[in-house]
């Protein structure tokens, strides 16, 4: 299967096949730790089946979810410069900083992935979140949801996609108003 073939949607695009699964039937991963506090915010943390390294919160998410990030870069061992050569390094060489680790993913075998495809900087490349999908989990390749918000705005409608693609526009919409009201 190639990247093409997976099952891509952006916060741009409406759900591919018009309807959105139930959340509770869903074996979902967050490559973003903001990402995994706007699906816990929805109460679907107990669905998280895959996380990111640096996923540190809500603590209700992190029960039971695998880490299915790697880095090279390590804040506890480095030093700033060496932090700084090693971004710089990889970023020249079309490198991504983090990577996924295929054993886990293979295991948890997700339907739904969240990702982002804004910064590199910042977490697992958009091009490898899909090449590696593609390769690991071939014909059960997840659908992939990628949350690009620029603006406060955006922030809020992340939201609102989340719960679209979960079937729970309802509470998606009263978290958002909630939000709006503070």
């Amino acid at each position: 299967m190639s990247t093409k073939e997976c099952e891509v949607s952006s916060m741009n695009e409406s759900s591919t096949d018009g309807t959105a699964e139930m959340a509770d039937s869903l074996r979902i991963v967050s490559l973003l730790p903001s990402i995994t506090e706007v699906l816990s915010s929805l109460g679907v943390a107990n669905q998280l089946v895959g996380i990111t390294h640096e996923c540190d919160y809500p603590k209700e998410a992190l029960e039971g979810a695998q880490v299915v990030t790697v880095s090279d870069i390590s804040p506890h061992t480095m030093t700033q410069a060496q932090i700084h050569e090693s971004v710089c390094g990889s970023l020249v060489n079309g490198h991504s900083l983090y990577g996924i680790n295929k054993k886990v993913l293979q295991e948890i075998q997700p339907d739904l992935i969240f990702t982002q495809s804004l910064c590199d900087v910042c977490a697992v490349s958009y091009p490898v979140v899909l090449e590696t999908c593609a390769k690991v989990l071939a014909e059960d390749a997840p659908k992939i949801i990628s949350l690009e918000p620029n603006n406060l705005e955006d922030v809020l409608k992340t939201f609102l996609v989340a719960g679209r693609e979960l079937g729970l526009e309802a509470r998606a919409t009263k978290v958002v108003d909630e939000l709006r009201r503070k």
